[in-house]
């Protein structure tokens, strides 16, 4: 990679050259792309509740978070008795999201 190409754009500096020899003596160019900052975490230092999330999930009292279940507007005919008793009741939201709906309900707990 040229010098002067790195000093120009600000977004090359990211990008390193590496080579790798192969056992037959052939080189191959990997560009790898190296991260010198890391990306800010959803709804960071919020203060404010989002009012969005505040109308879709609600916090227990035990702490967990709750959703609704999807698919009981419309169309219920073709559903079964069984699916729709299964989704009047709430469900426990994914331990992957928790992080994000706690961090935009300040207040909740």
């Amino acid at each position: 990679m040229r010098k002067d190409a790195d000093e120009g754009n600000p977004g090359n500096r990211a990008i390193k050259q590496q080579r790798t020899f192969f056992p037959s003596g052939r080189k191959k160019l990997l560009y790898t792309k190296a991260f010198t900052t890391l990306p800010a975490p959803l709804f960071s230092d919020m203060q404010k509740t989002k009012k969005s999330i505040a109308k879709r999930y609600k916090v227990t009292g035990t702490g967990k978070i709750m959703r609704r279940s999807p698919n009981t507007r419309h169309l219920l005919r073709n559903k079964s008795t069984k699916s729709k008793r299964r989704s009047g009741a709430d469900k426990p939201v994914a331990p992957g999201f928790v992080g994000a709906i706690r961090a935009a309900l300040p207040y909740s707990h």
